[in-house]
């Protein structure tokens, strides 16, 4: 049976377990620094966007002068030419 001592000069399975969860903690950190940093980036873009899309919705349009009615529709009276 093998002893539960370590031997000098290895690293025991509760050492070796416990910088493993040292480890994963500092990689949870640094993916969480990476989500924060990406949604504050997604929602700086997603402002410019609306910001942008609100300006245009406001740009002022050339006014266009009046144009004559068209005398297309039903009912209009026949357009007379000097030749009939």
């Amino acid at each position: 049976m093998p002893d539960a001592t370590p031997h000098s000069g290895t690293i025991s399975d509760l050492d070796k377990n416990r910088a493993l969860l040292d480890w994963l903690h500092w990689q949870a950190g640094q993916a969480g620094r990476r989500v924060r940093k990406l949604e504050i980036q997604e929602a700086q873009e997603r402002e410019r966007r609306d910001r942008a899309r609100a300006e245009m919705s406001w740009e002022i349009q050339p006014q266009r002068p009046p144009r004559r009615p068209c005398c297309t529709g039903e009912g209009a009276p026949p357009i007379r030419t000097r030749w009939g």
